[in-house]
């Protein structure tokens, strides 16, 4: 988890991913859920804090960590490739 963390998590994903937190505990805290926008505010602060490792960041573990268990999923062939793409899925009609 922690290679993962250090290889993935550059400068610039961590600034990506700091902006999408704030956002979305802008969106939690106009939904009246501030539990989750204190959450995600508390991830994107850790996040934009360069002198902190991103490797002792929680959010940024956890990403990791569930990243490597879908990927393991996919190897053992549990589930698809294209369940788990990042790409948008087409819309049914």
């Amino acid at each position: 988890v922690t290679q993962v963390v250090e290889r993935e998590f550059t400068d610039e994903a961590r600034r990506r991913w700091a902006g999408r937190l704030a956002e979305m505990a802008l969106i939690f805290e106009l939904t009246g859920r501030p539990d989750a926008a204190a959450l995600a505010r508390a991830a994107a602060g850790q996040l934009a804090d360069a002198g902190r490792p991103a490797a002792q960041i929680p959010f940024a573990r956890g990403l990791a960590r569930r990243a490597l268990e879908v990927g393991a999923e996919v190897a053992a062939g549990r589930i698809s490739a294209s369940e788990v793409s990042r790409q948008p899925r087409e819309r049914e009609r």
